[in-house]
């Protein structure tokens, strides 16, 4: 079965040119041009309440996420298991079974998000926290097992903490950067504001180094400058009681925005092996693990053996091997992954007889 993501900070946005709709790429890469012109919450905010203006024939955000499933051709011939952001209410929910019907989609299953991402990334954990950040919101979700479990016990809106916030904080530092050394604002225009966010996107997704060229040539390169950007993120994370801790899962891009090292990292593809149903219908499931229809979470990789010896691996294992998969190492070797449970971690794994 395959699965639907619903991650609004993966659908995207959409951006209007004036004839026709944008999504994807396209709409990413001019979602600063024109702020009037993107949608940039028809995910986060699925719902039936009128667009204003109506543009396309599109009347409301539900009519923008048919567009937008439509656009990137997702086939409705297979089941597939929806996963839900944890900001979505029942409201959202039935709306999104209307779009997923309109599209012709099989949707058998659909789950919470962050019970999906905890179970396959912190399946021997108690206790958890998951951030999802989107365009225009952060939320915090504190996750705990109840008899193996996971339930979410709280979903918190972080105040000022969307994509879109966090890039215009950094933007109004590099343009008194800019206008201080170059006589320069990157934020003058929509072009040139959207070469600025083009290039911090791809910073934060582990591209080249964050910067600015003026139409001289003239670079100024704002990496180079961390402390002047670190300094009001710790600032307004301390405000907003954002830790970092181990325990707590937040996007890739978040994380290296934020500077953190000790938080981990939530998966950025979901892998989710459910079985169908007999019924004729979607099925709502608050958790996931050992629940009807759910397969148990796969182990953790905890070492990796090599000629005959079990190295531990140095920290989580983020890879997508599982226990019994070749991986290949960075010198050429090959070792065998596996998973040794915590109570036999303390031993010694290759120790001779007797010892």
């Amino acid at each position: 079965m395959q699965v639907l993501d619903l991650d609004p900070l993966r659908r995207g946005v959409a951006f209007w040119d004036g004839s026709g709709w944008r999504f994807g790429r396209e709409a990413l890469g001019a979602c600063r041009m024109d702020p009037q012109k993107i949608s940039p919450d028809h995910w986060e905010s699925l719902s039936l309440q009128p667009l204003i203006p109506v543009r396309g024939g599109m009347r409301h955000r539900a009519d923008l996420a048919v567009a937008a499933l439509r656009a990137e051709g997702v086939s409705g011939d297979t089941p597939l298991t929806a996963l839900a952001p944890s900001a979505w209410d029942k409201e959202a929910l039935r709306v999104f079974l209307g779009v997923a019907k309109t599209c012709a989609l099989n949707v058998r299953w659909l789950f919470p998000r962050v019970i999906a991402s905890a179970t396959q990334a912190a399946p021997e954990a108690e206790d958890l926290t998951i951030w999802e950040w989107s365009w225009n919101h952060l939320h915090e979700v504190t996750l705990t097992k109840e008899a193996g479990h996971w339930c979410r016990r709280d979903v918190r809106a972080v105040s000022d903490g969307g994509i879109f916030a966090c890039f215009r904080r950094d933007a109004g530092v590099a343009r008194d950067l800019a206008l201080d050394r170059l006589r320069y604002d990157p934020l003058y225009s929509g072009v040139t504001e959207q070469a600025l966010f083009d290039s911090w996107w791809s910073w934060l997704h582990g591209g080249d180094p964050w910067s600015l060229t003026t139409a001289d040539g003239s670079a100024l390169r704002l990496n180079k400058e961390g402390a002047l950007f670190e300094a009001p993120r710790r600032v307004w994370a301390e405000q907003q009681g954002l830790r970092d801790e181990a325990g707590h899962l937040l996007p890739e891009p978040l994380r290296q925005w934020l500077g953190f090292e000790n938080a981990g990292i939530s998966p950025a593809e979901i892998r989710l092996e459910v079985s169908d149903h007999d019924q004729d219908a979607a099925r709502w499931r608050e958790t996931l693990p050992g629940e009807p229809g759910a397969a148990p979470p796969a182990k953790p990789v905890t070492h990796l053996v090599v000629r005959g010896i079990a190295r531990p691996c140095d920290g989580p294992w983020t890879g997508p091997e599982r226990p019994g998969d070749t991986v290949r190492l960075p010198d050429g070797e090959r070792g065998l992954a596996i998973h040794v449970p915590p109570e036999n971690r303390k031993l010694k794994l290759n120790a001779a007889p007797g010892e």
